[in-house]
């Protein structure tokens, strides 16, 4: 079976659950606490590796890098997209993206039967978070090509390039503001097979 399966292991997202278009995916903090991971996620994903070799090459070479290229730049970009489900993003020849709600009940994202037939690609998963005070919210994250996280369009995180086995694994404690905040994280995936 094939399956393209990032670890993000605040998450794991299953199955894609009907939405509306133009929807914000907001959760509650107290649900996250609760849960211990986060329930609800829009993903978009699909481009293009970005790196000489993909990450295939990358593998190979036992160098892990997330891609520097903004696959957001036609919607305000990494640090200023607010991401709403149905919203689309071009992908050059590839046509465009669409930004998809999923449903998650663990801690991993397994984005396979969403993606089906990706060798390989950079994505990026948002969900709006909802505090009634100022509070902090620890993600531990593992990814094969390490993360990029923003917290209300501010840079928390980004892994540095690294040895394979090494980047990716990722513990960020971040602040949120009383209100409404947006987390996204970009990260990108390899196709495997499971036995």
């Amino acid at each position: 079976m094939r399956r393209t399966v990032i670890a993000l292991a605040a998450f794991l997202v299953f199955a894609c659950a009907a939405a509306v278009a133009g929807e914000r995916v907001t959760v509650t903090l107290d649900e996250i606490n609760n849960r211990g991971y986060i329930p609800q996620w829009m993903v978009i994903g699909k481009f293009s590796a970005g790196l000489p070799g993909g990450y295939t090459g990358m593998v190979v070479a036992r160098r892990a890098q997330l891609p520097d290229k903004d696959f957001l730049e036609d919607q305000g970009g990494e640090a200023a997209i607010k991401p709403e489900v149905g919203m689309a993003h071009a992908r050059g020849e590839k046509g465009q993206a669409l930004w998809q709600k999923l449903s998650a009940d663990s801690g991993l994202i397994d984005l396979g039967p969403l993606y089906p037939g990706m060798p390989e690609s950079t994505m990026y998963a948002a969900v709006y978070i909802d505090s009634i005070r100022d509070a902090a919210l620890f993600l531990d994250m593992e990814t094969l090509t390490g993360a990029t996280v923003w917290v209300n369009h501010e840079m928390a995180l980004r892994s540095a390039p690294g040895a394979l086995g090494e980047t990716g694994r990722e513990k960020l404690l971040v602040q949120l503001k009383s209100g409404v905040n947006l987390l996204l994280i970009k990260f990108g995936g390899l196709r495997y097979e499971r036995a």
